[in-house]
């Protein structure tokens, strides 16, 4: 975490490691994209975005002013779990600092077309 002097509290952040045992390396989101599919990512991870709003008691208190204060922003980190691909985002980026550190999930079955096949569960 990090902390500024003369800031209210240390801000914590996490970054996944996505770690490819047959080539050795870190992967980064070109590597389980397919070709030319990054909007098609971005577009699933808006949606996943909207999902999350509709179930945030204070995006839905003000939309409007929510979505001024704390617009969708595209991360690329992310970690491959058994759900789908959970896209992590540090305090303050979709969310008050009471939010934590947001992570918005899409699913497996969102991300057909969009995800390389190597990296969809078999």
């Amino acid at each position: 975490w990090q902390y500024f002097t003369g800031a209210a509290h240390g801000i914590a952040a996490t970054q996944f490691l996505n770690w490819d045992n047959a080539n050795g390396k870190v992967l980064g989101m070109a590597d389980i994209l397919q070709p030319g599919a990054y909007g098609q990512y971005e577009q699933a991870l808006r949606n996943a975005h909207t999902r999350w709003l509709a179930s945030n008691p204070d995006a839905q208190n003000d939309p409007v002013a929510y979505n001024r204060l704390w617009p969708f922003q595209v991360s690329e980190n992310f970690a491959l779990t058994d759900t789908g691909l959970v896209v992590k985002y540090d305090s303050y980026q979709l969310a008050p600092y009471s939010h934590g550190q947001p992570e918005l999930t899409i699913p497996y079955s969102a991300l057909q077309g969009i995800l390389n096949p190597r990296y969809l569960p078999g």
